[in-house]
């Protein structure tokens, strides 16, 4: 079912759900128009439907801070139970007995309908705050996590070249050692991009000299002096 689909087919059963109960008004109330405790009664029950309904109508939403995810299920619905019990209980003390007076049920049904739509919105946003810092924290390592993996891969190329290269080997261990125990901050993307692009063109050029390529030593050398120059920038940065 495409995402339309479902989206028609929620608002189909919402909409049959209402027409359950006008159906049921006008087959009770017929031409009487509801007054006093009964028109409190109507009123509940149709709040009710909306408390119960909002998790299949929310999750239908698809806004960019809410990731297209509709958060805390659990606490909504103990939310919804929390409600629906309290709402029930109003409506039945109300309308069976003269304990509790109209005006009373009313202030308790109205907090009661507060705290649900507070803690609603408080589900949406705290949720999407913590799916907010946990994108920060991905988009964060990504780079770095990709410029330690290729630094290994590296490693790999470097431990095979000859003697003639022995000066630039040793830099570059010395540099990929210092680069596993880099941590991840903010403003660090364009460096870090920088040093993927230099170990991958560290790669090519240590990775032919095995395979008979025409390397010159001092090239590799002086991209090894530059990789190991952003490796000390990058250390440099601190959160």
């Amino acid at each position: 079912m495409t995402r339309n689909q479902s989206l028609a087919f929620r608002l189909v059963l919402f909409f049959f759900g209402l027409g359950i109960i006008a159906l049921a008004y006008i087959l009770f109330q017929g031409g009487e128009k509801p007054e006093g405790k009964t028109l409190f009664m109507w009123l509940s029950i149709g709040i009710l439907y909306l408390v119960v309904s909002s998790p299949f109508l929310l999750s239908t939403i698809n806004v960019r801070n809410f990731s297209g995810k509709i958060p805390s299920f659990a606490l909504i619905w103990f939310d919804i139970f929390a409600y629906l019990g309290i709402s029930l209980i109003i409506l039945a003390v109300l309308m069976l007995t003269d304990f509790l007076p109209l005006k009373i049920a009313i202030l308790i049904q109205a907090v009661a309908l507060f705290l649900f739509v507070a803690d609603l919105f408080w589900a949406f946003f705290a949720a999407s705050h913590a799916r907010g810092v946990a994108a920060d924290e991905a988009e964060k390592l990504q780079l770095l996590t990709e410029a330690k993996a290729a630094s290994q891969l590296l490693l790999l190329s470097v431990r095979a070249l000859p003697a003639a290269y022995e000066k630039s080997a040793a830099l570059l261990q010395k540099t990929i050692e210092e680069l596993k125990y880099i941590s991840p901050v903010e403003g660090a993307r364009g460096l870090e991009s920088n040093l993927v692009i230099s170990i991958q063109k560290l790669k090519e050029l240590c990775g032919g000299v095995p395979e008979g390529a025409h390397v010159n030593p001092a090239q590799v050398e002086s991209e090894a002096l530059h990789l190991q120059a952003l490796v000390k920038e990058r250390k440099l940065l601190r959160n």
